[in-house]
């Protein structure tokens, strides 16, 4: 083999090695179970996490902001930003090719012995036309670049990895708000029915103290029911068309434009099946994230380390040059340049060792955000799980009482038309009532929230999120 062969061997292996330590995922404990029950339910078979719910409603407004939402447009561009970085730190592996055409005048005075000669007898002027081809290029001996490259695909990764962490909040939370607006509903339906069986017991009092069968404290009473009921129910109005004009918003139209009709919550929620807890290390977006900037602060380390080491850089350049421009591109105007420097490093007022510190720090932030994130995510699915289980207890209960309370509120309004007791047993038994219904509708709705919390702890989805506002492939 000839020498050329060898030292291009040699250039080859050499382009191939990267200094450095070996990346590892930072190591995190992870639970064999979780302590808050696993609950026994199939798997739905769904698209998108939220057809679990069997809602079209809910469905389309899940559309609407997957397209529109620009919270979640703004992602995406985060992504294009970091794929535009891979491309420019990519180029830097390559051979650099410029056309650099040139252009130089120069007039020179002749001396003799230092002695200028008087002009214009000894006055050189020189012109120069160039027009060369020229290459440039660094020899990744250590892997400086590679590792630099490395870096910006793996925070390209971890970018990606955060739209689909937006697009899970964005869709977590537009669910939260529409079942709150469900729940909304199903307390404006019980408080419009109240407030008519008030009415009309406002009326029958009224017209029972005109005859004389009752005190008129019986008739204020009456009064105070009524107006407390349809006080709340203007409540709850309010509340509906703040939570409405939130929907808007999340679904990128105007408040003003917007409104969703009456729905209200019977039904209780699916149950969800939380799966292993070593699994939520493998679909939730957001721990994916962080693992993968922490890998990019590593890949920096490397290319931290190989700073320390020689650096070689080619330059070469190909055209024509001449004095006179008609015979600028004659072949006998051609000329060729190779040149080939290298860079020791002895002393720079520990800079690289500066740079190296800051990598590893960095590198170590990462490393315990992506810990922290890891120990979190355990604790947003444990507290799911336990929000589901006691408020089934808490609803089976609630709804006993509720029970119990209804039967009250019949005995006391049958004694109270037969003159066995006054007005303000029945006025109590109501205000009970009235309550415990509205605590149930309330807890209904914090089912339906906590089974979407659920699913946006255990990372969303089943199969995959929808990533149509999110070309990145």
């Amino acid at each position: 083999m000839n020498k050329l062969g060898i030292v291009s061997i040699l250039i080859f292996f050499l382009a191939s090695c990267t200094v450095g330590p070996t990346y590892k995922v930072p190591s995190t404990s992870v639970p064999a179970e979780w302590k808050g029950g696993n609950f026994k339910a199939d798997s739905p078979l769904v698209e998108y996490w939220w057809e679990v719910f069997n809602d079209p409603m809910l469905s389309m407004l899940e559309d609407q902001a997957v397209k529109n939402n620009q919270d979640l447009k703004a992602a995406v561009q985060r992504v294009f930003q970091a794929r535009a970085f891979v491309g420019l730190e990519k180029s830097d592996l390559y051979p650099h090719l410029n056309l650099a055409p040139e252009y130089t005048s120069t007039g020179i005075l002749f001396q003799v012995f230092g002695v200028p000669v008087p002009q214009p007898i000894l006055r050189i002027h020189q012109m120069v036309y160039s027009l060369p081809f020229r290459l440039t290029y660094e020899l990744d001996l250590w892997g400086k670049l590679k590792s630099q490259y490395r870096a910006a695909v793996l925070n390209y990764e971890a970018q990606i990895s955060a739209y689909e962490t937006t697009l899970l909040l964005l869709t977590a939370d537009l669910a939260n708000y529409y079942y709150q607006l469900r729940a909304i509903d199903s307390q404006l339906e019980l408080l419009k029915k109240t407030t008519e069986v008030r009415k009309e017991a406002l009326e029958v009092n009224q017209e029972r103290y005109r005859v004389g069968f009752i005190n008129y404290s019986d008739v204020t009473r009456a009064e105070t029911l009524y107006y407390d009921a349809d006080a709340e129910f203007s409540e709850a109005s309010r509340q509906r068309a703040i939570t409405e004009n939130t929907i808007a918003v999340l679904i990128g139209v105007p408040a003003s434009i917007f409104s969703i009709p009456p729905n209200p919550l019977y039904d209780p929620p699916p149950s969800i099946p939380a799966g292993l807890p070593s699994e939520i290390l493998l679909k939730r977006p957001d721990i994916k994230e962080l693992e993968r900037r922490a890998a990019s602060e590593h890949a920096l380390i490397n290319a931290a380390y190989a700073s320390f080491f020689p650096s070689i850089n080619f330059t070469g350049a190909l055209g024509y040059s001449s004095p006179d421009l008609r015979d600028f591109l004659q072949w006998n105007s051609r000329y060729w340049l190779i040149d080939g420097g290298g860079n020791v490093p002895l002393f720079d007022g520990y800079r690289n060792i500066s740079n190296l510190e800051l990598t590893w720090a960095r590198f170590g932030e990462a490393s315990a955000y992506y810990k922290q994130g890891v120990i979190t995510a355990f604790k947003e699915v444990e507290d799911a799980l336990t929000s589901i289980q006691y408020e089934a207890e808490i609803m089976e209960k609630l709804e006993k009482a509720a029970i119990a309370a209804k039967t009250t509120v019949e005995i006391s309004s049958e004694r109270y038309l037969r003159g066995q007791t006054n007005y303000l047993d029945v006025s109590d038994s109501e205000g009970s009532s009235l309550k415990l219904q509205r605590q149930v509708i309330e807890l209904l709705g914090r089912r339906y929230i906590s089974t979407v919390q659920l699913i946006k702890a255990l990372g969303g989805s089943w199969n995959s999120l929808p990533q149509t506002s999110c070309p990145i492939d």
